[in-house]
């Protein structure tokens, strides 16, 4: 079984309740994690938190915008460890054999937008790993939310993060390695 002791598996969901659930269990199957956190505002009749799954209440997220907004600027009080793997209910770990230690090198690692070809094409959120000095620098008044937080993040914010917060990117090559 992998071991990430210093990585927060999390699901931020309000809802898709089941999906994101069963995305927390599929990540979680052959791996260790240091926690693994569903936050979500509550949980329908005849849904349970399977053992191991901490439910964190937060509130209803009505949006995309609502979603980026808490990913942004509401996400680091819930996060202890030195990183964070975000899942969605269609993005998560299938692989975990396909883990390299070098991916907690960087502060921002996900799947490449192939659309972008400006170098600023590392970036995709649904599937992401987080670094808490990253969720740290989020919280600079500057950065507000343009287009979603991945599109905040990766691209309208990404020199400022870089430039004055020493914020790392993942290169194409190792998002290629870690998600598609």
């Amino acid at each position: 079984m992998l071991a990430l002791p210093r990585v927060t598996l999390a699901c931020i969901d309000t809802a898709n309740h089941a999906l994101a659930l069963r995305a927390l269990e599929c990540s979680r199957s052959g791996v260790s994690f240091a926690r693994v956190a569903f936050l979500t505002d509550a949980l329908p009749a005849g849904l349970a938190c399977p053992a191991g799954i901490e439910m964190v209440p937060i509130r209803r997220l009505d949006s995309r915008d609502d979603y980026s907004r808490f990913v942004l600027k509401e996400l680091a009080p819930h996060v202890a460890t030195s990183h964070v793997l975000l899942v969605q209910w269609d993005g998560y770990v299938v692989n975990p054999a396909a883990w390299m230690d070098t991916f907690l090198d960087c502060d921002y690692l996900g799947a490449r937008w192939f659309w972008h070809t400006d170098g600023h094409d590392v970036g995709n959120g649904g599937f992401s790993l987080r670094s808490r000095r990253l969720l740290d620098a989020l919280q600079d008044p500057r950065i507000e939310l343009d287009e979603a937080e991945d599109v905040t993040i990766g691209r309208t914010f990404r020199d400022l993060l870089e430039r004055e917060h020493g914020i790392r990117f993942g290169d194409a090559g190792l998002a290629d390695r870690f998600a598609f």
